[in-house]
């Protein structure tokens, strides 16, 4: 089992490398463009002008646990049922390199 320093060391460096290619922006855009349309609606949703300033944070808080969690959720779970050889871990640089957005 690769450890998860390596692991994002090799993640990162994949990104750094690679970027995310253009032809699959325009397909399906980018895991983090998708985290700032859950932030967009989060924010449309539970950020009110109306609303006393200790209510907006409380909803900032909230907005943070709920984008964390999902996308916490979502990396575990394809963390867990990834098979446990070279192709898996190979498989869980390349996810967690889309997740780094460094170049793209």
């Amino acid at each position: 089992m690769v450890s998860v320093p390596l692991l994002m060391l090799a993640a990162w460096a994949t990104e750094v490398a690679l970027g995310w290619p253009a032809w699959l922006f325009a397909r399906i855009r980018h895991p983090v463009v998708w985290m700032g349309a859950l932030i967009e609606l989060c924010d449309r949703q539970l950020n009110r002008p109306k609303w006393t300033h200790p209510v907006r944070y409380v909803s900032g808080a909230v907005t943070t646990l709920v984008v964390v969690s999902i996308v916490t959720g979502l990396a575990w779970g394809l963390s867990v049922s990834l098979p446990k050889s070279w192709w898996g871990i190979l498989l869980q640089i390349i996810i967690a390199s889309s997740l780094i957005a460094s170049r793209s």
